[in-house]
């Protein structure tokens, strides 16, 4: 009877742990969904021009960075 009682125990045990851990993911799916639904598209589109313009700016200045030398300059 001690045996099986201990089993059930430990059983009990994982499913609280199983449990515990869907909870969890489940809180954080939620706060992932609302991060999605609350989204502003305007402003994020806005950041994104932004951002591209600054990377194509940089790219710009590598590739003439790039092509310079000392040979060149003399």
């Amino acid at each position: 009877m001690t045996e099986v009682l201990t089993d059930i125990g430990g059983q009990r045990a994982s499913l609280d742990r199983v449990s515990g851990a869907h909870d969890d993911n489940k809180l954080i799916n939620k706060g992932l969904i609302s991060d999605v639904e609350d989204l502003d598209y305007s402003d994020a589109i806005l950041k994104m021009n932004t951002e591209m313009a600054a990377l194509q700016a940089t790219q710009m200045s590598y590739t003439k960075i790039q092509s310079l030398s000392l040979f060149k300059m003399m």
